[in-house]
């Protein structure tokens, strides 16, 4: 048994992917299934195959969840296998006014529907009781779920306790992007759901054109790519040790990128246009402008890299103006990364360096990425 298993109806999903976070967060080993689902899978064998192979299982109940029936048949999923290894397995949490079904009407239940926080820290305290953190999953059931506030800001102390929490279960933390979920916001579903819905209608759109109908597709093609690679990136960034002050800035970058392509799709004068992602036009980086105000500095300088001694291939990172006055030199060119590693603060790489770097590796395929890069391959100058 691996997993702590959220039974639910798909219109709740937005309570759901909350709660998963959350106890993800807290160390408590979740599983998902709508998470995971693909195109041609049977969703009865699925949620029959996470009841069974679970230790507990979270049984979200609703109007909607209880009207669709969905609910009797997992109810007695889960009751036949406590019947079995004799013991209770089955948490009830009510998210709205609905009636609880006739075989459970009678269990004590964990009420989310007036509050988040009271009753999460209930039921925290309620899955240490049954000891939900010492619940071992395989390697592959593990999850890492990425949580945003305001658009593109990374929850970093829930990153960092869930990081620890995975690696104090396995014995080398080894994630896949697939392992990486990232747990969007009703404003950025709502307007990845607009996007969709131009393009499905472009034809009647007031402001149609053909170079119109190829930009929303570009754009499409844009978010699920950086969302891709949002993913691909930490898994690196967790892999191989880095903080989450790196992923977060990382995370920004990206996100940055997508929510404004999302803003920038809208329809004109539509009046249910929202501000949202406006501001996150600097997210390009694609001056020193936009870069400092990405980055909340005064300025930037840029920092050329270069991949082989023959200087035969190079990029280019922004660094904060203050950084750069401390590790200049009279030449303004420095053997290997090894120097910006060695004489850039801990903060600046995280900020500056890693994120950019690792984001050249997955956009434009530059190899390899910084913590492997060997010092005598490569030249880093000041442009």
């Amino acid at each position: 048994m691996s997993n702590i298993f959220i039974s639910h109806s798909s219109k709740d999903k937005p309570f759901v992917k909350k709660l998963a976070s959350a106890l993800l967060s807290e160390g408590f080993p979740v599983w998902l299934d709508s998470w995971k689902l693909e195109v041609g899978d049977s969703l009865i064998d699925k949620v029959y195959d996470g009841i069974e192979a679970s230790s507990l299982v979270l049984l979200v109940v609703s109007k909607s969840a209880v009207e669709s029936g969905w609910v009797n048949r997992e109810i007695n999923a889960a009751l036949v296998k406590e019947e079995t290894i004799g013991r209770k397995f089955l948490i009830p949490l009510r998210v709205d006014s609905c009636e609880f079904p006739l075989k459970i009407a009678d269990r004590l239940y964990e009420d989310f529907s007036s509050s988040f926080s009271a009753p999460f820290s209930r039921l925290v305290e309620l899955l240490d009781k049954y000891g939900g953190r010492d619940i071992q999953p395989s390697k592959e059931r593990e999850l890492l779920a990425l949580s945003f506030s305001r658009e593109v800001h990374l929850n970093t102390s829930s990153l960092t306790k869930a990081i620890d929490c995975i690696a104090s279960r396995q014995d080398s933390l080894s994630l896949s992007s697939e392992q990486i979920v990232i747990n969007n916001d009703e404003v950025y579903e709502r307007q990845l759901s607009r996007l969709h819905q131009r393009i499905d209608n472009i034809e009647t759109d007031p402001h149609f054109s053909p170079d119109l109908e190829s930009w929303l597709n570009y754009a499409l093609d844009c978010v699920k790519s950086g969302e891709k690679n949002i993913r691909k990136g930490v898994a690196l960034m967790v892999n191989n040790g880095c903080s989450s002050e790196a992923i977060y800035w990382f995370t920004k970058i990206l996100r940055g990128q997508i929510v404004y392509k999302l803003w920038s799709a809208q329809s004109p004068n539509d009046p249910k246009n929202s501000e949202y992602g406006r501001m996150w036009q600097s997210a390009s980086l694609g001056s020193n402008v936009s870069a400092a105000e990405f980055f909340e500095v005064s300025s930037v300088e840029s920092v050329v890299v270069w991949q082989t001694s023959s200087r035969d291939f190079s990029f280019s990172l922004w660094v904060g103006e203050d950084e750069i006055k401390r590790i200049r030199n009279d030449e303004g060119v420095y053997e290997g990364p090894d120097i910006l590693i060695e004489v850039c603060s801990y903060r600046n790489l995280d900020k500056y360096v890693y994120p950019q770097i690792v984001i050249r590796h997955l956009v434009n395929g530059i190899t390899p990425v910084p913590w492997k890069l060997d010092a005598s391959d490569v030249l880093a100058g000041i442009s």
